[in-house]
């Protein structure tokens, strides 16, 4: 049976609609819980009561995971993923096999339930927007926020102070925070008071659809957090995004890598801005930031839909930091030729606390 994207999500919508008679079907032993379903995981072999969640966005089933074995890595989080599973497990003995359904089997199998023909679906019928996959895609575009882009480039400059201090006393160059509107938020009514606001744009790099910003102050001994020492202990997280909206729906520095990705097929990916722009300093451009150690259904689209043969994972170099590039190497080793740098005698936490030199010597020659 041939890929068809259009088909595939009307099919999900189909079944979302008759969520609990197919759940029937597979023979799961779920229940409502809040506005989603619970129940044991048929898909290795249900040794929790709980251990199967089953999620709704509005009337639309958004996906499933596997609190006890993350199935759902293996078999992706759609409802046909969730039937594949199954079928691996009742067929096919998953997870004591490496064998495992196709996904013309999961197809096959939620067409007979729904009485119908793959081939029949009329993609047309579906509203797209509802469905979790185009509700990524759309986000993964998203550029605006109540109809309205955030701000732009001149607003930022006009009432941030760039480039910001804090990333210059740390070995950054003006130029490049210059470049990526890195400034000091000193406006006490604004949200990101007392932070370095470093703003997310659209991919022609001239709105902004979001922004991170970095406390100014280092952890406090007792607390950990980020607060002024002045202060007593209060909660204050190192990073905070802006409000509605959701930095991981992107990556950052896209919209200035894509040409550099395109020109050579290859991405280098990191946790921070920090990161990116210590790698830029260093003459790397196709270098993007993933907020973190794991990337998103939306960050997945973006590199999907780039000419991308070569991933390299540079994660930081901690224990969360080897465990994200393991994940993000089991997710999409099918798709791409994936090298996890080496950090071997390097005794820094992150690429962004690196001195150049050093990134010179023992990254780039990994690239």
């Amino acid at each position: 049976m041939f890929f068809d994207r259009p088909r595939l999500n009307t099919l999900q919508k189909i079944l979302s609609e008759n969520i609990e008679d197919f759940c029937q079907s597979l023979s799961l032993k779920v229940k409502k819980y809040g506005d989603g379903l619970i129940g044991p995981c048929e898909v290795h072999g249900g040794d929790g009561n709980s251990s199967l969640r089953i999620f709704t966005q509005g009337d639309v089933i958004s996906g499933w995971v596997c609190w006890s074995k993350h199935c759902e890595n293996k078999f992706t989080r759609t409802l046909i993923g969730l039937a594949r599973g199954v079928i691996s497990n009742k067929k096919y003995d998953w997870p004591n096999s490496d064998k495992i359904a196709t996904l013309d089997e999961a197809i096959d199998f939620c067409c007979n339930f729904l009485g119908i023909k793959f081939l029949d679906i009329k993609p047309e019928e579906y509203n797209e927007d509802k469905h979790n996959f185009v509700q990524s895609i759309n986000t993964a575009h998203k550029i605006k926020i109540n109809g309205k882009y955030i701000c732009n480039k001149s607003y930022l400059m006009e009432n941030l102070k760039v480039p910001a201090n804090y990333f210059i006393n740390r070995g950054y160059l003006p130029e490049i925070l210059k470049e990526y509107c890195v400034g000091y938020c000193d406006n006490n009514k604004k949200e990101m008071y007392n932070r370095v606001v470093c703003p997310i744009f659209d991919d022609d790099g001239k709105n902004v659809v979001s922004a991170v910003a970095r406390s100014i102050y280092e952890d406090c001994p007792k607390c950990k957090e980020y607060h002024n020492p002045d202060q007593p202990c209060l909660a204050y997280p190192k990073w905070k995004h802006l409000k509605n909206t959701k930095p991981n729906s992107y990556l950052y520095n896209y919209w200035n890598a894509k040409d550099y990705i395109i020109k050579t097929g290859k991405v280098i990916l990191v946790e921070g801005v920090g990161d990116v722009l210590k790698l830029i300093q260093c003459g790397v451009r196709n270098v993007l930031g993933i907020f973190g150690n794991d990337l998103s259904d939306c960050q997945k689209i973006i590199l999907e839909r780039s000419p991308i043969y070569n991933l390299f994972l540079l994660l930081d170099n901690d224990s969360g930091g080897r465990t994200g590039m393991e994940k993000i190497n089991n997710e999409l080793k099918y798709l791409y030729r994936i090298k996890q740098v080496n950090w071997e005698g390097i005794s820094q936490k992150d690429v962004g606390g690196m001195a150049d030199e050093q990134i010179n010597s023992h990254i780039i020659s990994q690239f």
